[in-house]
């Protein structure tokens, strides 16, 4: 008899800590700590995550609000998330939903109920899409608002596509306006005058999504969105053939500074690519130069914004985008949608 007390009391601890490790401090995306991560343990939350949510224990059930972001991000990745996704375009998409709170849990049966939706829309979304290379790379679930009797939720997913090998380099013919809004296309060139819906943003974010590592697995736990400026570009060193010297710009200077120009010429293509990488890559430490990447995390995702926005606090037009980055792990279902 105490043999079997025992054995129970052993099991509910056990579950009651697995349940405690799927919190927030997994997906935090304002969070900076630097603890190492154990990769295990957090594969085995991971699957036992997943396994509540597709295999519910049973209706009355309930998990902590605050994991709720856990629990969903980590089994849609578990089971359709690539990361080894690869493609020249990428679709993201942003949906909200809510859930209902008494005593900082939820109910496992309405977490089932979101899931499903989630991947519903996930899945319309895919469908949509006219290509036949097309893999969900990541899907990522934030908190946004937390009160005593709901809680907010806001899911991207990152969908990429398309297979154009053209766009791992640039060439002579790439000449590329910085900004969409002007026309874009080419700008110099054979082609040069040729309108199309891309531009040098749009190529350079295809070209580094091309040549990023393939890795099978999954991304969970996925890091914040890391906000880029032109400040995290280093300047060239001017040449006789380069004699602008781009100090704060990202694609183009100021129209009141001496060599200000909207037309990349394709050895700043491919110099902005190689700076690109280096950003996303490289970790964001005092030792290293302009990286972004956190510690622990691996790169996901960039997404450059072919606009300009002000970048405080000189004023300075530039182009923006984001970087998203996770903790990967190999194995996962990897069902299609």
């Amino acid at each position: 008899m105490k043999t079997q007390i025992f054995y129970f009391l052993f099991f509910v601890i056990l579950i009651s800590a697995m349940i405690a490790g799927c919190n927030k401090k997994y997906n935090d995306t304002n969070s900076k700590e630097n603890t190492p991560i154990d990769k295990v343990k957090l594969e085995s939350l991971v699957k036992y995550c997943s396994n509540r949510i597709l295999h519910p224990l049973k209706t009355n059930d309930s998990i902590p609000a605050d994991s709720i972001n856990f629990y969903l991000s980590s089994t849609a990745n578990y089971v359709y998330g690539i990361s080894a996704a690869h493609g020249d375009m990428q679709k993201i998409d942003s949906n909200f939903f809510c859930a209902s709170c008494s005593n900082n849990k939820v109910a496992m049966n309405d977490v089932d109920a979101i899931y499903t939706i989630l991947i519903d829309s996930i899945r319309a979304s895919y469908r949509r899409i006219q290509s036949s290379n097309k893999n969900l790379l990541v899907t990522m679930v934030n908190i946004t608002n937390q009160k005593s009797n709901l809680i907010s939720l806001k899911v991207t997913s990152i969908i990429m596509y398309g297979n154009n090998s053209t766009y791992a380099t640039f060439d002579t013919t790439d000449y590329w306006e910085f900004w969409v809004g002007y026309g874009g296309g080419y700008c110099g060139g054979p082609y040069q005058g040729q309108s199309t819906n891309l531009d040098a943003a749009m190529k350079l974010n295809a070209a580094i999504m091309l040549r990023k590592g393939i890795k099978n697995g999954i991304f969970v736990a996925p890091y914040y969105q890391k906000w880029i400026d032109v400040f995290s570009f280093q300047s060239p060193v001017p040449t006789p053939d380069w004699p602008c010297y781009k100090k704060y710009s990202f694609f183009s200077e100021s129209a009141g500074w001496s060599c200000a120009h909207d037309c990349l010429w394709p050895f700043e293509m491919n110099w902005y690519l190689n700076r690109g990488e280096h950003v996303c890559y490289t970790a964001n430490d005092a030792s290293y130069d302009h990286g972004a990447r956190p510690p622990d995390k691996e790169f996901m995702s960039i997404n450059l914004i072919g606009e300009l926005f002000p970048s405080n606090p000189y004023s300075v037009l530039c182009h923006v985008g984001w970087i998203y980055y996770g903790t990967w792990l190999p194995g996962g279902y990897q069902s299609p949608l």
